[in-house]
This record gives structure tokens, sequence and C-alpha cells, in this order.
């Protein structure tokens, strides 16, 4: 990846965490196969340590989940066996993320994913041509749509689906471990007993923190960054693992490295936000939230919220049309009557043919 750029409000941040970190490696999302791979009989899995025959790699295993956008990106150190385990934490990753699969518009391997609640609906659908986000209400026992007027963001409320939050923590920790070298693994062996199994995962007393930032803009793709402590004098644990996914930045520090036992607490510096550099140099006060994912019991109800601010400018110029009569009328937006929001391409020019199509 191109230098590493941080707005100038967070230059400080970056100085301390650079001042223990060394960027160590790094897994991109290619646009095709990758190739060179090892002969399948020739594999050693780096989460089980068996190689063929007493095991077999017939599936592709992904680097970074394909249900993140990563289709190509597959390793040649993951059994199938392992493969399966790590494919339930995935899938817990996946109700973690809720709504914003959809909303980014994010690509598996067939299509962009509907996201479909008791409260919600949330697809992507044809609209005058282009592909528009279609987030629609479906009870009237729970508020959707909603209005904070002091900050003038309009706000849309989901309840993700139950999720386990220590096999959140796994996903996210297997992809970290995927970019550790073999030389730094063995000091991880009672760590990949955690990620295998779920002998820990309800009387686990170590924090399991998840940092994350929400960027103003979009990566196209999916990345993660392995930092390395620069030296055992920094009370620090070993390894942290950033993954850039749409505009989610999220971080983690790799648990039970045999080289941190001796630390007193978890004390782990934030990666700040980290941007290309063109035009996003003046951000400050991101969106910055920490959560404690070691609890290995299911999280029910929990909501989520997507934020977005209008013009308020274009606002004056509002009208009402209705698609019946096809006429215009002065009206002013009443937030609690609204049932749909359809997000189009912004360059999209409508004409008048085009609204009398509108349900």
């Amino acid at each position: 990846m191109p230098d590493i750029k941080f707005p100038k409000f967070y230059e400080p941040f970056a100085d301390n965490f650079f001042e223990q970190y060394q960027l160590e490696n790094e897994v991109t999302c290619p646009s095709e196969k990758v190739h060179g791979l090892k002969n399948k009989k020739l594999r050693t899995c780096k989460f089980c340590g068996k190689s063929f025959p007493q095991t077999t790699f017939k599936k592709d295993a992904h680097i970074i989940p394909e249900a993140l956008g990563n289709r190509y990106m597959v390793s040649d150190f993951e059994c199938d066996n392992c493969n399966e385990i790590f494919g339930h934490y995935e899938n817990e990753l996946v109700k973690y993320l809720g709504i914003s699969r959809t909303i980014t518009k994010t690509k598996t391997k067939s299509k962009i994913p509907n996201y479909n609640r008791p409260h919600i609906k949330a697809s992507i659908e044809k609209f005058f041509n282009t592909d528009s986000i279609i987030i629609e209400s479906k009870t009237e026992d729970f508020k959707v749509f909603d209005y904070n007027p002091e900050t003038n963001e309009r706000i849309i409320r989901s309840i993700k689906a139950p999720y386990v939050p220590i096999k959140v923590f796994k996903a996210l920790m297997k992809m970290g471990l995927c970019l550790v070298n073999n030389g730094d693994l063995k000091n991880y062996n009672l760590a990949l007993k955690f990620l295998k199994t779920n002998i820990y995962d309800t009387n686990i007393k170590m924090p399991l923190y998840l940092s994350t930032f929400i960027l103003p803009s979009m990566y196209e793709k999916p990345f993660g960054i392995l930092f390395k402590r620069n030296s055992i004098d920094f009370e620090t644990p070993t390894h942290v693992f950033v993954l850039f996914y749409k505009s989610y930045q999220f971080q983690i520090c790799l648990p039970f490295n045999n080289q941190d036992e001796n630390l007193m607490h978890v004390n782990c510096p934030i990666l700040p936000p980290v941007f290309d550099g063109l035009g996003n140099e003046n951000f400050k006060y991101l969106n910055h939230y920490f959560k404690n994912l070691n609890d290995g019991e299911v999280v029910k109800g929990e909501e989520e919220f997507i934020n977005f601010k209008i013009d308020q400018g274009s606002l004056k110029n509002v009208v009402a049309f209705d698609p019946k009569t096809k006429i215009f009328s002065d009206a002013k937006l009443e937030e609690r009557e609204i049932k749909k929001i359809i997000i189009i391409d912004k360059n999209l020019k409508l004409s008048l043919d085009d609204l009398s199509k509108l349900k």
C-alpha cells in the first residue's frame, strides 16, 4: 500500500503508535485469481499443523472473508477442517456488521447482499437503470427513520441479528494470524487453541477490545495490516492487526502471545484513521468507539445506527410530488412520515416521467 497518511489532528497519535510499532505484513485483495500457490498435496495447515493426507485442502480459504468483498485473495496454508471452523466465525462477523454490507454495496461472489429483518428491509434494486439502495420500514412498532435537529442528522435505526461477540473477535483474530510469520507463530500456541476451540469462550477474563473508526470515505476493497512491537521494552502486545473494510477501520491486539504473558494490562496505542491524503487532512473527532468482545454468550436486540446529513439549504427547495396525480405542491418534510428511502447516484437526473413511475 502507499505511504500511510493521517489527518493533521491525529499526527501526535500516529507518532505515539509508530514509536511502538512497525509495519510487519499486509494483505490486499486482487481483482483476479492469485497464482503461485503450493500444490494441495504439499500444503501444511498454519492453524492445526496437519499436512496432506492427514487433512485436505480442497476448498478455497480466504484470508479476508469473501463476505467482505474479497473474492480472490486465498491462502495455501488453511485446511478444510479449520476453514469450516472459521466459517462459523465469519458468519458471526456478518451478523455484527448488520445492515452495513448492503448500505456500502459490498459485493460478494454473486451479488450485493440484501438485509431483511422483521422491522427493516434494505436491498439493492435497479432504479432508473442504476443500482440504488432501497431502505424501507416494515412495521409501525419500530421507528426505523429518525431525525436529530441539533446535529441535522438523519438516522436509520436497525436491530442486528443475534451474534456471539467472542466469535466476531475470532474472525478478526484469524485474519491477523494469517499475516504472522511462521517464526513468530510458535509463540501463539495458546492463541491457536483459543481460536480452534470453545473451551475458553465462557470463562475468559482478559478484555478483547475492538477499536473502530468510522471513516468519511470508503475503500473499494478490504485490506489488512499487521504491526509488530518495536521492542519488548514497550509494555504492549506483540502484534496489532488492523482491518480496513469500506468506511470501517477495525483494530485488535492479537492475544495469548507467550512473550506477552508478563504484561500487567493491555495498553495498546490506537492507529489513527488512515486516509489517502486527498482532501481529508483537516478531519478531526471522527466517530471512534471501543467494544469488549470477550463474551461467549449470544447478544440479542443490539441496535445499530446509520447517521447521515442533508444540506439544510437544499431542503428549502423541497416540494411534494404525488405520482398518481403528477402534481407538485409545497410541503414540509415530516421525518416521522418517512417509510422508505431511496439512495441514488448523486449525478442521476430524473425527469417528471421518471418521477411518475415511483410507487
